[in-house]
């Protein structure tokens, strides 16, 4: 089983890119409580919260949550 912290793979995808919470709240449209949390690992984002923090971040969903390339799905 894999061991992932999307929150600690978030915060470090939105600090790479230099964006503030601040920031990435306000491009985003989730709020700034909520990123909090996810960063902090209280809370996981649900679908519509993770397509717009990977958009705003220019990033897919995979990318964004540290799955990219940790499965192999046949196309």
């Amino acid at each position: 089983m894999l061991q992932i912290d999307p929150g600690e793979v978030g915060r470090n995808m939105r600090a790479s890119k230099n964006i503030g919470r601040g920031r990435l709240a306000e491009k985003s449209d989730v709020a700034l409580q909520s990123i909090r949390n996810y960063e902090r690992g209280r809370s996981l984002p649900g679908l519509v919260n993770l397509v717009c923090l990977s958009s705003a971040l220019g990033v897919s969903m995979d990318e964004y949550t540290g799955m990219k390339g940790k499965y192999n799905i046949p196309q």
